[in-house]
């Protein structure tokens, strides 16, 4: 979904740590992955909200669970997104009630990004858990940035714009994160998402 890929670049614009999690994920898989990330803002599937409530026992720093949805972006919901984006009422996030995604996209307007170093780190990717409880692998913003570059020579990508990738993986998944999404944004092509 669109959705991933501009929270993604809107958490590491905000200097904060991208944990993605699988939608297949059980109740107990999830707690477990946010509750050891330290997540303080899940951003959800509306059709996965039970899971994120259920979770939120065990995860006490969750501060906000954001709502979104397969729709948001087809065409007539898109234009209706649009034209509420341009209000200028403010959210005011109430402690505990699931907050919907266009009130995150007009709470933020145009924020300056925060300062990060390449050596900070991105993301918590988390392992299968194949060979015990799932583990954070920490990925710096230079891993991303040398990911990107290597796939761009390795997979022989244009640069010059015109590049399409199909995303038919989740961009849970490393291999769909490093070298479609953020190889294709790196080369200013374009990436097709497939919802399944």
């Amino acid at each position: 979904r669109p959705q991933f890929a501009i929270a993604y670049f809107g958490a590491l614009g905000a200097g904060a740590i991208v944990t993605a999690t699988s939608p297949i994920y059980t109740a107990r898989e999830t707690g477990h992955q946010w509750h050891d990330a330290g997540a303080k803002v899940a951003i959800v599937d509306r059709k996965l909200a039970h899971i994120a409530q259920a979770v939120r026992p065990e995860c006490p720093e969750l501060e906000h669970i954001v709502l979104t949805g397969d729709r948001e972006y087809y065409a007539a919901p898109y234009v209706a997104l649009k034209r509420k984006l341009k209000s200028t009422t403010k959210l005011v996030p109430k402690p505990g009630q699931p907050v919907a995604w266009i009130d995150l996209l007009r709470h933020g307007n145009r924020p300056k990004p925060v300062p990060t170093k390449p050596a900070d780190v991105a993301c918590l990717q988390y392992t299968g858990g194949t060979t015990g409880t799932s583990k954070g692998a920490m990925l710096t913003h230079r891993n991303f940035v040398t990911n990107a570059f290597q796939a761009a020579e390795g997979l022989h990508c244009r640069s010059d714009g015109s590049e399409i990738s199909i995303a038919a993986l989740p961009f849970f998944h490393i291999y769909a994160m490093t070298c479609v999404m953020i190889c294709d944004i790196h080369l200013g092509g374009t990436v097709v998402i497939l919802p399944r």
